[in-house]
């Protein structure tokens, strides 16, 4: 036999061999309870944006979604369902609470926050390199979704615009209280880390829904204008910040409340009339105003992972934890506008 015809012999065989070999299996695609597609391998979980947030204050919930994507850490922007929640310190706030005693709650809320002990105005820049640092190592910003500053290198300095430089931002303002640096002047709860530019352009104006925009930060994070109508009647300057962090200010309002028995004095700048009334009344100091807007704010925006880790971070070195990031339902008892003690609902159309 020629050496090319055994040659051909041999290959044949061989595509012959070949072609009977079995295949490998692919792997098999599965669906899960949930409905989604998944494969036989292991899958790290993603995030869980897409959940239906769940509400934390009972009763109604706001119309109004949450802008979502504006908050520069994911943390920050994950809810939480209420439970579990630190048991430790509230027993008598939820004695108070399941008993709806507003004054008994407010009493036992002040006895629970007078454990928190401040610092020094200078210290906080300390604190916040503990307290107030972003996943990936920046400072937060409660004004402005553009920023990644250094912590420390950053801090205070001068600034001709956004981003360049990050303060201490009183949320509730200090000419409020006649610029006191000490107590909640220094209470790293209240004076929290900010672009410095966004602060600026804050000033001492009250918190609002701003219906004309005279002045805003990069995205219309935060802005500056005359307040909608719906809730001032009076043509008046407002700020505000962006719906991912109103309930962390809202409840930052209501913790300076238990907080501080000298909040019923807070009246001293005029800006500050249209949130604190100067006086110890139903309200423990508050306006209307300031009840419905904080109440809507707070439903608006529920507490998330960020505003928890914040208290784990800030109780060790403040002495307290923030009661209504693990209580948000108390403000309900102390501040509800019916016998069932439901929070106000709003909506913005």
């Amino acid at each position: 036999m020629k050496k090319s015809s055994t040659l051909f012999i041999i290959s044949l065989i061989a595509l012959l061999l070949t072609a009977c070999k079995p295949s490998t299996p692919k792997k098999k695609k599965t669906s899960s309870s949930s409905g989604q597609v998944t494969t036989s391998a292991s899958v790290t979980p993603g995030p869980t944006s897409g959940e239906t947030p769940t509400s934390i204050v009972p009763g109604p919930t706001s119309s109004v979604t949450p802008t979502s994507g504006s908050k520069p850490v994911p943390p920050s922007t994950s809810y939480v369902p209420p439970e579990p929640h630190p048991a430790e310190g509230y027993e008598e706030c939820d004695k108070a609470y399941n008993n709806h005693d507003k004054d008994g709650l407010l009493s036992a809320l002040r006895s629970y926050t007078s454990q928190g002990q401040s610092g020094s105005y200078n210290d906080l820049w300390e604190t916040y390199k503990t307290v107030y640092i972003r996943a990936d190592g920046k400072m937060f910003d409660y004004y402005s979704c553009i920023t990644n500053f250094t912590p420390g290198k950053d801090q205070a300095g001068s600034y001709s615009g956004e981003g360049d430089a990050y303060n201490r931002e009183h949320s509730i303002p200090k000419s409020w209280w006649g610029k006191s640096t000490s107590n909640q002047g220094a209470d790293p709860y209240i004076v929290i880390p900010t672009d410095g530019w966004v602060n600026g352009m804050r000033s001492n104006f009250s918190f609002g829904m701003v219906k004309t925009i005279d002045k805003q930060s990069a995205q219309g994070f935060c802005k500056k204008g005359t307040s909608d109508p719906d809730w001032l009647v009076t043509d008046h300057p407002v700020f505000e910040p962006d719906d991912s962090v109103k309930g962390d200010l809202a409840r930052i309002y209501f913790y300076a409340i238990a907080r501080y028995s000298n909040s019923y004095n807070w009246t001293q700048d005029d800006d500050a009339g249209l949130c604190f009334t100067g006086k110890n009344d139903a309200n423990f100091g508050f306006t209307d105003y300031a009840v419905k807007l904080l109440s809507y704010w707070s439903q608006l925006d529920p507490v998330s992972e960020w505003e928890l880790t914040v208290s784990d971070r800030c109780a060790p070195i403040h002495g307290c934890r923030n009661p209504f990031v693990d209580h948000p339902e108390y403000a309900n008892v102390l501040w509800g506008h019916n016998s069932n003690y439901t929070p106000y609902t709003y909506s913005l159309n």
